[in-house]
């Protein structure tokens, strides 16, 4: 009875926590009507912020906070259905993991639909720096490009208007969005505001959109042999696997006898596995970024 209650408890503390998180800044009737409407601020980093390694503009803070409320839920429910005490641990392993993978998640896909826009962003920075002005062209992919390179600049755009250069304010949309690709825009717009800018910034930009282009066919033929590796990797861990499991049908083998006497094998060799395909990810990942 008490772990029920203490079950409840938790659950209903993340629930009334995910409310004051979401509503944290919505001011009330009441409290309007006594001291009025005061501005306020949503850009401020809290602590949740800060656990989940949230962007507060790259990312929508309530999305993440309903995914945070949601998966602290379904924790707790499975971990009172293993065991009272399990539900605890499960919940704040919700509100903090599983967050976070979520963020990750959205931080790839960003960054994949931002690599298949960059080479047409820089094809139409050049047309723009021939026809007008290196800002003119931040605008317009901002107002006619869909998120999420709209978005980087707009950042960019805003920060250009706050006063940082071209260059400090990409440098600055790398750092906050997370986007390797832009590093080598950065230097070429540093490459032209020391050279001054003048005619030579169309041909400059123009230059880098080629290497952009160039890049792009050369990472497509690099994902397709990094494709091939990843499911030969994947057929050389289930292969295996799939011959373990064979072996145990034989309820009479000695295989079976074995893993009956000595359970602790059966966590050891799913360490072992889950070691094994880390370290090949990891490998796989480090030669595609070569």
């Amino acid at each position: 009875m008490l772990v029920f209650l203490l079950c409840v408890s938790v659950f209903l503390s993340i629930l009334c926590l995910g409310a004051g998180i979401i509503y944290r800044g919505r001011t009330s009737i009441f409290k309007e009507m006594l001291f009025g409407k005061t501005s306020r601020s949503n850009n401020k980093s809290n602590f949740w912020d800060n656990v989940w390694r949230l962007e507060e503009y790259s990312h929508n803070r309530e999305e993440v906070q309903k995914v945070a409320i949601l998966s602290a839920a379904v924790g707790i429910v499975l971990g009172f259905a293993i065991n009272g005490y399990l539900s605890i641990v499960f919940g704040i392993l919700g509100v903090i993991t599983v967050p976070r993978l979520f963020i990750q998640f959205k931080n790839e896909q960003t960054q994949k639909a931002f690599e298949k826009q960059l080479p047409r962003v820089t094809t139409t920075l050049a047309v723009c720096a021939r026809t007008g002005t290196l800002y003119d062209g931040f605008k317009h992919i901002a107002n006619e490009f869909p998120a999420p390179a709209g978005t980087v600049f707009q950042y960019i755009v805003d920060g250009v208007d706050h006063g940082f250069t071209a260059h400090q304010a990409i440098e600055k949309a790398i750092a906050e969005f997370n986007l390797p690709d832009l590093k080598e825009l950065a230097q070429t717009v540093r490459v032209i505001s020391e050279l001054g800018g003048g005619e030579n910034t169309g041909e400059i930009l123009e230059s880098a959109a080629e290497h952009v282009r160039f890049r792009e066919r050369y990472m497509m033929q690099v994902k397709a042999n990094v494709s091939e590796i990843k499911y030969t990797a994947l057929l050389a861990h289930i292969f295996p696997l799939g011959l373990f499991l064979l072996l145990l049908m034989d309820r009479q083998g000695v295989h079976w006898q074995t893993l009956h006497e000595n359970p602790t094998i059966y966590l050891v060799g799913t360490v072992i596995v889950v070691i094994c395909w880390s370290i090949t990810q990891y490998m796989i990942k480090q030669a595609r970024n070569l």
